[in-house]
C-alpha cells in the first residue's frame, strides 16, 4: 500500500509537468503569431500613411540661369531674384552640381544658408535646404487601412494570450509546489512509518 501511495504521487506529479510543458508550447506558438500580427501591422501602415522631408518652396524663374549653375557660376541677376524674394545671400557662395542641368545646391560659406536648385517643367525651382518640412501624405487605401489595424487588433489579442497562458503557468507553478510539499510529508510519513 506504501508503495502504491508513492507511485500515485509520482504519477500525478509527471501529469503537471505535462501540463506546464503542453502550456509552454502554446506560449511559444502566440508569441510567434504575436511577432507575425505585429509586422503585418507595421507593413500596412506604410501602405497608407507616406511621410516625407521636403525643402521648403522659396520661389520659380526662367531657365536664363541654368548653363551658369552648370559651370558653378552664380550670376548677380540670380543673386538679385533671391532678394526680390526674401533671401538676400552673401558674395561668398558655394555652388555644387548635385545633377548636371537639373539640380544644383548652393550654400553660403558658413552653411547658415543652403538652397537647392531643381529644374522641373521648364523652370528653375529654388528651395530652402536648411528649413526642412515634413510632408504627411494620406492615401484612401482600405486594403492597407484593414491590414494595419486588424495586424495591430490580433497583436493586442495575442498579448492579451500570452498573459492569460502566464497566469495559467504560475498557478500550475503554485499547484505543483503544493504537491512537491505534499510528496515530501508523504515521503517522510512513509519513512516514518517503516522505521516503525
Amino acid at each position: 500500500m506504501q508503495k502504491l501511495n508513492l507511485a500515485s504521487c509520482i504519477l500525478h506529479l509527471d501529469g503537471i509537468s505535462h501540463t506546464r510543458s503542453v502550456m509552454g508550447i502554446q506560449f511559444f506558438i502566440v508569441f510567434v503569431l504575436s511577432i507575425a500580427f505585429l509586422s503585418l501591422g507595421v507593413t500596412g501602415w506604410h501602405g497608407f500613411v507616406n511621410l516625407t522631408w521636403n525643402d521648403s518652396f522659396v520661389f520659380s524663374t526662367d531657365l536664363q540661369f541654368r548653363e551658369d549653375l552648370d559651370r558653378l557660376i552664380f550670376p548677380k541677376d540670380f543673386q538679385q531674384e533671391f532678394e526680390n524674394h526674401g533671401h538676400p545671400l552673401p558674395d561668398a557662395l558655394s555652388i555644387s552640381v548635385k545633377d548636371k542641368r537639373n539640380q544644383w545646391q548652393i550654400a553660403s560659406e558658413d552653411n547658415t544658408q543652403k538652397y537647392t536648385v531643381q529644374l522641373k517643367k521648364d523652370r528653375l525651382y529654388v528651395y530652402d535646404a536648411s528649413i526642412p518640412l515634413l510632408n504627411l501624405d494620406l492615401q484612401a487605401n482600405f486594403l492597407a487601412i484593414f491590414q494595419c489595424f486588424g495586424g495591430f487588433l490580433l497583436f493586442l489579442g495575442s498579448l492579451y494570450l500570452m498573459g492569460f497562458f502566464l497566469y495559467l503557468e504560475e498557478r500550475e507553478s503554485g499547484r505543483i509546489m503544493k504537491s512537491v510539499k505534499s510528496f515530501v510529508k508523504l515521503r517522510k510519513f512513509l519513512e516514518e512509518r517503516q522505521k516503525r
